[in-house]
């Protein structure tokens, strides 16, 4: 298949680093938090696909001036040529790319990554824009036309001239935006206001939208992007040893990160078929180490540390795009199943978040009254209350940003204990309420340590447990245990535009994913009244998103 995708990429480049290992667990789990931190977790199986290996595609290069703002502009495009030339190339969604700002970005800054996906059979556009006029002049403009305007109209002047110029190609109406720092946050603006319009004689349906590295600016941020009706996915890609992870605001508000473009899109509601259909499935892949160049890259199969970073940057682009785009869903191992990719050095640590759109949320702490006893829920929360099991355990609700350095634009359960024996939290439906879960394939808790809490020790990951209550025979019944590895954040340093040196260290969440069947076999899903989560020890974490989601489907095996 090939897509047409638009990165929009801006900043200013930092020095690179090479990656920090992090002591892993010793035991595997299905985690998507704890996927590149624990030594036993499931291997590529020869069944997968390699994200990163190629596929029957060559590529071609073609360079050509674009008139863009009343201005000429040049222009990069790689289209892929199937090696058989008997294969034709039809029906393909585009992906248009923007670069960076900065002296150093241009098109030919991300050649290795648009080469890549072509040879996996995208097509990739990449004009020449004012990135700078955008990240300075467009972010005082007043007006909506202005303040979407400049990747906004790039876009929709590069996909309008890419359905004339590409004749030999036939392309649908489906699109992917990518973009990096400045971009990356210019490009989930411009969907707001593009998608679901008419460019040219077709109505844009954009299929994904890529921010890497995003470094949002004020007026970025002045609306809500839920990105409903304008995208039905989102990805967000960060490093943790980047400036702009700091974002941009005061000490007392939501920093304008990429953290912030990820809590704020999607919805926290349970939704009708008809309503999840509107709004994005939405990831967060937070790679430990790196830097903001991190995501650019000429020759992405050299070798070296910035290197390996680039090839799994790539060769996770392709896996989220090829499940999102095209819908193959074998490449869920690597997204949600915790399963490592061949193209990622033993030595990089990342950490996963996702939300689905299709999900029937346990709780999310959005709404509420009072810290202990009954907890109302939020959203279309069924559950009724939240039980603390010690006076050794507390709980209550926050705003995620005021714990200490959590990037979070979103309320959360902060959940404290100190107790020799292992308490619980217990999560039940209002009501005597029964819930059905059979048709879900996976429970998704997003959770993250407190950096630099006395109860946590630094570095040092910690494991819980997660149980099911069902209801069997007028009796309540406590599933087998699934274990939920929690790993201390990200400890990094970085030099801000060469002024000394500052801790980077954000208390990130990162969603835990465990599949239902590692509950045990007897467990009745179709009759659950709670849940339960076990805390031994002593800590403080930050809880949010509880949530079943994914459907119980038969992957194909390749």
């Amino acid at each position: 298949m090939i897509t047409l995708v638009l990165v929009v990429l801006s900043g200013v480049p930092a020095a690179s680093h090479a990656p920090s290992g992090e002591s892993p667990p010793s035991s595997a789990v299905a985690s998507i938090a704890a996927a590149a931190s624990m030594p036993v977790q499931p291997a590529a199986s020869s069944a997968l696909p390699d994200p990163y290996k190629t596929t029957e595609y060559n590529a071609s290069r073609h360079e050509y001036r674009l008139t863009i703002d009343g201005v000429r502009r040049d222009v990069v495009a790689y289209l892929p040529v199937p090696e058989n030339p008997m294969l034709a190339v039809v029906d393909r969604p585009i992906i248009v790319l923007l670069h960076a700002t900065g002296g150093n970005y241009g098109p030919d800054s991300y050649k290795g990554m648009m080469e890549f996906l072509a040879k996996n059979g995208f097509v990739v556009v990449a004009p020449t824009w004012d990135a700078h006029a955008y990240s300075v002049v467009d972010q005082n403009a007043d007006t909506a036309s202005e303040v979407y305007g400049s990747p906004a109209r790039v876009i929709k002047t590069v996909i309008d001239d890419s359905y004339r110029r590409f004749e030999a190609h036939t392309f649908s109406d489906q699109v992917v935006l990518m973009g990096h720092s400045v971009g990356g946050a210019g490009v989930v603006r411009a969907a707001d206001a593009i998608g679901n319009t008419w460019i040219h004689d077709r109505r844009v349906r954009i299929k994904s939208v890529v921010a890497m590295a995003p470094a949002p600016k004020d007026r970025d941020m002045r609306e809500r992007h839920a990105l409903a009706g304008k995208s039905s996915s989102f990805l967000v890609m960060m490093v943790a040893k980047d400036e702009d992870i700091h974002g941009i605001g005061s000490p007392d508000s939501v920093r304008d990160t990429g953290f912030k473009l990820y809590d704020v899109a999607g919805s926290e509601e349970n939704l009708s078929a008809n309503a999840a259909a509107l709004y994005p499935d939405k990831d967060l892949l937070f790679i430990k180490g790196g830097s903001h160049s991190t995501f650019r890259g000429t020759d992405p199969s050299l070798s070296g540390t910035m290197y390996s970073y680039r090839r799994f940057a790539a060769a996770y682009v392709n896996a989220y795009l090829r499940r999102h785009v095209y819908g193959e869903k074998v490449y869920d191992a690597y997204l949600l199943d915790g399963v490592r990719s061949p193209s990622s050095p033993d030595t990089l640590v990342y950490r996963q978040a996702h939300s689905s759109k299709n999900k029937l949320v346990v709780e999310n702490f959005q709404r509420g009254q009072g810290s202990t006893g009954s907890f109302y829920g939020g959203g279309s929360s069924s559950v009724g209350r939240i039980i603390s099991s010690s006076t050794a355990l507390s709980f209550t609700r926050e705003n995620s940003h005021r714990l200490t350095d959590s990037p979070h634009a979103t309320r959360v359960l902060v959940t404290t204990w100190n107790t020799g024996a292992t308490p619980y939290l217990e999560f039940d439906y209002a009501n005597d309420q029964r819930v059905d879960v059979s048709q879900y394939k996976y429970l998704g808790i997003r959770i993250g340590q407190i950096h630099n809490h006395r109860h946590n020790e630094v570095d040092t990951g910690k494991d819980l447990s997660v149980r099911l209550l069902t209801m069997s025979n007028g009796s309540r019944v406590l599933s087998d245990g699934a274990r939920m590895h929690v790993p201390y954040p990200f400890r990094e340093w970085v030099r801000p535009q060469g002024q000394g040196t500052a801790e980077a260290t954000k208390s990130a969440m990162h969603t835990v994913i465990i599949p239902l069947d590692s509950f045990g076999a007897g467990v009745n899903l179709k009759n659950v009244d709670g849940l339960r989560i076990y805390l031994p020890g002593k800590g403080q974490v930050q809880i949010d998103n509880i949530e079943f989601f994914g459907e119980r489907t038969v992957v194909p095996v390749y």
